[in-house]
């Protein structure tokens, strides 16, 4: 499976999905203009790699910011993550943010509360 990495800059997210590293990362500020043009490609690579995933995922969200609509297909990648994780494979969100930055943890606690996938919380 090809490898998905896209660079970040100041409205998109940096993402790294590497199936063969075991590397699934987005880092940065999400408030791409036209969202779904951005994250689709993004939401079809992970579909098919859910197929036949790694015994181990571990996906990092390391996010700034990101804006609502944004948040709709960060939601539908922990669906995937979920599906995943209840098929028996260990699976895991590794959710870091700012120390400061009470909101980016408070809303990687709902969505949390909302999957059943284990989350890992870190400060920086």
């Amino acid at each position: 499976m090809k490898k998905l990495i896209l660079e970040e800059d100041t409205d998109f997210p940096g993402i790294i999905l590497d199936k063969e590293a075991g590397i699934f990362k987005i880092t940065g500020r999400s408030i791409p203009h036209d969202t779904s043009k951005f994250y689709i490609p993004v939401i079809e690579w992970f579909r098919e790699y859910s197929l036949n995933p790694n015994e181990q995922t571990a996906f990092e969200f390391k996010l700034e910011y990101f804006n609502t609509s944004s948040q709709k297909y960060i939601a539908d990648l922990f669906k995937l993550l979920d599906k995943m994780f209840k098929n028996g494979y260990k699976t895991k969100v590794v959710w870091i943010y700012q120390h400061d930055d009470d909101d980016m943890r408070d809303i990687g606690k709902e969505f949390d509360y909302i999957f059943e996938l284990p989350f890992e919380f870190k400060e920086y």
